[in-house]
């Protein structure tokens, strides 16, 4: 198995890193501006997120009609993480 590369972290590491310890700790924006990651908020069928990420990148989709974007808890968004 071939070593990560230097921009890769796992997901518990980034989460250390921000000091989310809790579910309710969890700040999307916050995660993707410490992973350089873009956030769109757009229509989705089937899913209220995705993440889709190649190397060092990634676009971080939120169904906009299913979540209020800005208003502290309500904001928040619960995802799984997929990594390619």
């Amino acid at each position: 198995m071939n070593p990560s590369p230097e921009w890769y972290r796992p997901p518990a590491q980034i989460l250390a890193d921000l000091g989310i310890q809790e579910p309710a700790d969890i700040d999307i924006e916050a995660i993707a501006e410490d992973c350089a990651a873009t956030i769109r908020y757009q229509p989705l069928s089937g899913c209220a997120a995705r993440i889709m990420g190649y190397k060092d990148r990634a676009i971080i989709t939120i169904d906009k009609d299913c979540f209020a974007i800005g208003r502290g808890s309500d904001s928040r968004v619960g995802m799984s993480w997929a990594i390619g």
